[in-house]
């Protein structure tokens, strides 16, 4: 049987409201979330969990509104690559699957702590941040993903500064393609921005980039 891949041809006809949908689910699933959240120490793999448990529970709620029925969140998803099998296959953060439509279209998000001492913005914008998007690994269906930036250390505005400067910094290594401009897609994250890279694999389909940094120190739930 032919699997069904996604197009992002008809990802391009609707994609406006599913993006705004994607966030509005990780809004929902860091704010019931965050209650979690005891110390600057949790790992990403951590708050990666108790954003994905906290939107899961919600939508099974009668809390929940009605277009969640046609969304499925998952947790370190597996994607394909080449010569790569089982546990070795790289897994992506948080997808988001609208299960409404025959292609089953996905929106992606990559996570990385940002933290003084040990997790600065190379870990961010690095292979194992924004390069698994601009090689090709993750994404690579699709003109747009996200990054979560989880905050641990400094304010979001700190963090957006240094991430678009090093970002403009590693241009190259990084494909970027035009200037980073800012893009508030929901209103809770007023401080969105978005970057525009070519792909090394396939410099005929750009990705566009979202960058949205959320607050995950307990000791201060309302730095911005």
């Amino acid at each position: 049987m032919k699997s069904i891949k996604p197009d992002s041809h008809n990802f391009q006809k609707w994609k406006i409201a599913f993006r705004e949908k994607a966030h509005l689910l990780i809004k929902i699933g860091y704010t019931r979330g965050c209650h979690n959240l005891k110390s600057d120490e949790h790992e990403e793999q951590d708050i990666t969990e108790f954003i994905v448990n906290a939107v899961n529970d919600w939508m099974r709620s009668p809390a929940s509104l009605p277009w969640c029925k046609y969304f499925d969140v998952h947790e370190e998803s597996p994607v394909q690559k080449e010569n790569c099998h089982g546990k070795s296959r790289p897994r992506t953060d948080i997808l988001i699957k609208l299960c409404s439509r025959r292609e089953r279209p996905e929106y992606i998000f990559e996570a990385k702590r940002l933290r003084e001492r040990g997790y600065g913005v190379g870990k961010y914008i690095g292979p194992e941040g924004m390069g698994c998007f601009t090689e090709g690994v993750y994404a690579s269906e699709y003109d747009e993903a996200a990054m979560l930036g989880y905050v641990q250390s400094n304010t979001l505005s700190h963090w957006k500064e240094r991430l678009k400067k090093s970002i403009t910094q590693k241009k190259a290594s990084l494909y970027l393609n035009s200037f980073q401009y800012d893009e508030v897609v929901i209103a809770e994250f007023p401080l969105e921005w978005v970057s525009e890279h070519d792909r090394k694999r396939d410099i005929n389909r750009s990705i566009r980039i979202y960058h949205i940094l959320l607050n995950c120190s307990p000791s201060d739930q309302s730095h911005s």
